[in-house]
């Protein structure tokens, strides 16, 4: 998948914690899709983290993400919620902290291998640590 375009549909859900449900389940599917065997651990009513596991070859290599962002705060002059390119910039909530991250690791995931791997994708982190 392009990274952009992952990207950009990562921005377009608002995973404002604590809201982070409708991420989770995204990610949790996206993990799915290129062979992870998945659970969740539950932090609250609604609210996951997302752990993922393939391979079995060598120790395992730790990946680890968070799903949520801060509220919008400020003026924004375009959607927060809508990924915008403005030359090499790309602009929405979330783009670079931590959304940009979450979509190069799925990137990266799509590459099959036996070595094991472990993911976690943790929610609250720009609150207060809950996940």
């Amino acid at each position: 998948m392009d990274p952009v375009g992952l990207l950009r549909k990562l921005v377009a859900i608002d995973s404002v914690f604590p809201n982070e449900l409708r991420i989770a389940e995204f990610v949790e599917a996206q993990l799915q899709e290129r062979g992870f065997m998945t659970r969740r651990v539950e932090v609250s009513d609604g609210r996951f983290n997302v752990v993922g596991e393939r391979g079995s070859v060598g120790k395992p290599m730790l990946f680890y993400g968070h799903l949520d962002t801060v509220p919008v705060y400020g003026k924004w002059s375009s959607d927060p919620f809508a990924l915008r390119e403005d030359g090499d910039r790309l602009t929405g909530l979330g783009a670079y902290d931590m959304k940009h991250g979450i979509a190069v690791l799925l990137c990266a995931f799509e590459e099959q291998s036996d070595r094991r791997i472990k993911v976690a994708f943790g929610v609250d982190e720009e609150n207060n640590s809950a996940g």
